[in-house]
């Protein structure tokens, strides 16, 4: 298995709680370039996460960006974000050529698609501000423009308030009925919450420490929570002021 970067690892470990068979940056050939140009055996891209569950012959990949500087934590609801979310699905929908590992091409070629993407995001995904229509002409502007009309109503409206998870409703919602697979946006900060969550249950079934330093920190830090050893509020009010 290939060396994976922090977030592709605790998405692939997800994934392996969900009983999941994974690789990480599963190297395959596009189609096409940023240009439109065919690519050859030279250019190849990579799948940050990829998994199968044999339960539910299910096939799933995963782009995770990690990328920003140290402190930053950048909101992606905004139009060239929701762009660049948009490539992300089109890439993982119709530019991927061949898998050049064999086990995960037939699995593709079989499936002729994944069943589902996720993306994860360096950041939250919350509507600040009424999102102006995007004037560049770049592919996947008119989804992120008719994709702002929508989350517009939404921030208008008086009689709910609606919060990230609403948007990110509408934008997978959005996603799947554009590019005919189930895909998720997942920010950074739900992945943790959601693993934290699926540790605390998996623990308490299988009983055992994990090999993974990342999942037996989770652990400990779920176990001193149970027990009111741990107190994220107060940790978060210091992190908060210094």
């Amino acid at each position: 298995m290939s060396e994976a970067m922090a977030i592709e690892k605790l998405a692939q470990s997800l994934l392996e709680l969900e009983d999941y068979f994974t690789e990480t940056r599963v190297p395959y050939l596009p189609r096409y370039n940023q240009k439109g140009n065919i690519k050859d055996e030279a250019a190849l891209g990579d799948i940050d996460v990829i998994g199968f569950s044999s339960i539910e012959n299910k096939l799933i990949a995963i782009e995770a960006k990690a990328y920003g500087s140290v402190e930053n934590y950048e909101n992606w609801c905004k139009p060239y974000r929701i762009i660049d979310i948009y490539w992300i699905g089109q890439n993982l929908t119709t530019n991927i050529r061949e898998i050049k590992i064999k086990k995960w091409n037939d699995k593709f070629k079989q499936k002729k698609k994944f069943d589902e993407i996720w993306i994860v995001i360096p950041g939250p995904f919350k509507q600040m501000q009424i999102a102006k229509k995007y004037s560049k002409k770049w592919e996947g502007t008119e989804f992120a423009n008719k994709f702002g009309e929508k989350m517009n109503k939404y921030f208008l409206d008086k009689k709910y308030k609606y919060d990230e998870n609403d948007y990110l409703q509408l934008i997978n919602k959005e996603l799947t009925s554009e590019f005919k697979v189930s895909i998720k946006v997942i920010p950074i900060h739900l992945l943790i919450e959601t693993l934290m969550l699926k540790i605390q249950q998996d623990m308490k079934q299988r009983r055992k420490r994990y090999s993974d330093t990342a999942l037996e920190m989770f652990r400990w830090l779920i176990r001193a929570i149970e027990h009111d050893a741990l107190d994220l509020s107060k940790i978060q009010d210091k992190i908060k002021r210094s």
